[in-house]
């Protein structure tokens, strides 16, 4: 069975929101109590490092800090750190958290189920995931993950059970309330695909407009782009199929003033609601 391939090509462009930059407060506190020691000793004024993001090396997005403050959060970089790597077991609040399988880039050959948790920071509502690499076992022949899956729980949004290839794709998820939100891949070890992830986590503010409405697991605010069904591809499996089973959910589209939007579509899975958030795609697969 294909998988929804939705084209969306727009004549307009715009300039979106950046997700808010959650600060290392207690690192910033501790960094600053020693800074302001020390400075008051030899009587100078204390100049405050700003955690603004930035691009680093590898084009890892993250957040600018101290070189000690690097240290104390065991970030990647030396006078900026780009970007948070976390694996199995640990706990982030800092945005543009890299979550990565063991031994990443490496292929992961082992059985477990490896999870990261995310504690919200203040002013924040939701996360976005980009699956910048993942790669996970391919369903079974009833569309079924069955042998490795990717899981969101503790969000206030519902996030059905993710495999196989979805390098590039993404979901937004809501926090509820001031619950954190965790992070699971369970693999088996028995697969022959070259199972890895590699998912950035952005913390975003409750008042930016690049915040997905509620309901849409996906959302799409550039003017160009395409929507795909997870694990699509045109390639067909051992098993079978790469349509993934009990599907229901929201991928929606910014609804631009001024914008003529032209879509194609692959099949006829898909129908689109018109909202007052813009358009709503909706696959369903039961």
């Amino acid at each position: 069975m294909k998988h929804s391939h939705l084209v969306l090509k727009s004549i307009l462009i715009v300039l979106v929101c950046n997700s808010a930059s959650c600060e290392i407060s207690r690192s910033n506190q501790r960094l600053n109590k020693r800074q302001e020691k020390v400075l008051a000793f030899f009587g100078v004024g204390l100049v405050r490092f700003e955690n603004s993001e930035c691009i680093g090396s590898g084009s890892m997005q993250g957040t600018c800090y101290t070189r000690r403050q690097c240290r104390e959060i065991d970030g990647i970089g030396s006078t900026k750190c780009a970007g948070v790597q976390r694996t199995c077991g640990e706990t982030s609040s800092l945005n543009n958290t890299y979550f990565v399988s063991p031994g990443f880039p490496s292929a992961y050959t082992g059985s477990s189920v490896c999870t990261i948790t995310i504690q919200k920071c203040a002013g924040v509502c939701q996360i976005r995931l980009d699956f910048l690499t993942l790669r996970l076992a391919q369903p079974n022949g009833n569309g079924t993950c069955t042998t490795d899956a990717l899981l969101v729980t503790g969000g206030a949004s519902i996030v059905p059970a993710i495999c196989g290839e979805n390098t590039g794709q993404h979901i937004y998820v809501d926090f509820n309330g001031d619950t954190p939100i965790t992070i699971s891949v369970s693999t088996s070890g028995t697969t022959s695909a070259a199972v890895a992830w590699n998912i950035k986590v952005t913390q975003i503010g409750c008042n930016c407009p690049t915040r997905a409405p509620s309901g849409c697991l996906q959302y799409f605010n550039s003017t160009t782009g395409t929507v795909r069904g997870f694990n699509y591809g045109n390639s067909i499996n051992q098993n079978g199929t790469r349509q993934l089973a009990n599907l229901n959910y929201g991928v929606c589209i910014a609804m631009i003033p001024g914008t003529k939007y032209k879509f194609k579509n692959e099949r006829k899975l898909v129908y689109v609601v018109f909202r007052g958030v813009g358009l709503v795609f909706k696959e369903i697969c039961y």
